[in-house]
């Protein structure tokens, strides 16, 4: 279950500018920076206050849920983007037919291509179903980043289509709701497109918490606190195992 917190503005502080320091270099702080909190805005002190925020998030976290040793649960911070859920724009599907139409006319009947790999296992696929599709906003503009090489793969796979079969293929996936200015495929349970149909980028490209998240699984630490961050507000967090997201 994933556990909700809204990160508010810094209690102001009440010392007078020019006396207040920085907690963690004691660097006297800017006027500014005095009445934003008691860090100052050097990266290195900003860095080790997120840290601290984020881990007393996790420990607030886990005690809520009753879970023990929030230490164990490395964190992993990924974006958010709040997005409305509304039908898909008749002229964004003409222009995404008429970008399949002339895509199949080119890659119908290619020789055979390799099959696209299926999710990846233990925490990470978590980590894309908590934040939720921020990267698939930028497919929006660019037709689900489906070009040649993607339809020539799917084309192989099945050499009996024809390009108005591939075209329609491709359309049946499109749903009735999607999440506005985002890709067409992207629903409020992911990608509508099975994964050996998605463009190469799609199924490839890691944001850095994800790759923060890869690494972590591959080494000492499987099981992961999973924060949502939007415009340094922490929105949400999910403790995430081998088995998926504690209840």
């Amino acid at each position: 279950m994933p556990t909700a917190h809204r990160a508010g503005r810094p209690g102001v502080n009440r010392r007078s500018p020019g006396q207040t320091r920085c907690r963690y270099c004691s660097r006297v702080l800017s006027t500014l920076e005095h009445y934003s909190g008691d860090c100052c805005s050097r990266p290195p002190c900003r860095e080790r206050h997120l840290q601290n925020q984020l881990e007393a998030f996790r420990n607030d976290s886990a005690r809520q849920i009753e879970t023990a040793e929030p230490e164990r649960y490395a964190i992993v911070v990924i974006p958010h983007r709040v997005g409305e859920l509304v039908p898909v724009e008749p002229d964004r599907l003409r222009a995404l037919a008429n970008h399949l139409v002339t895509l199949t006319a080119a890659c119908a009947g290619q020789p055979a291509a390799p099959v696209r790999p299926d999710d990846a296992p233990g925490t990470v696929p978590a980590v894309c179903s908590s934040c939720q599709g921020a990267c698939c906003y930028h497919g929006g503009n660019h037709a689900a980043f489906l070009d040649e090489d993607t339809i020539s793969a799917f084309a192989a796979q099945h050499p009996d289509l024809t390009a108005n079969q591939i075209s329609s293929a491709y359309l049946h996936y499109v749903p009735d709701l999607h999440f506005a200015n985002s890709c067409v495929f992207h629903t409020e349970r992911g990608c509508n497109l099975p994964r050996t149909m998605r463009a190469a980028i799609c199924n490839h490209y890691e944001c850095r918490g994800l790759k923060t998240a890869r690494e972590l699984g591959q080494g000492s630490h499987p099981a992961l606190f999973i924060v949502a961050r939007h415009d340094n507000a922490i929105i949400r967090g999910e403790f995430v195992n081998g088995s998926g997201v504690l209840p």
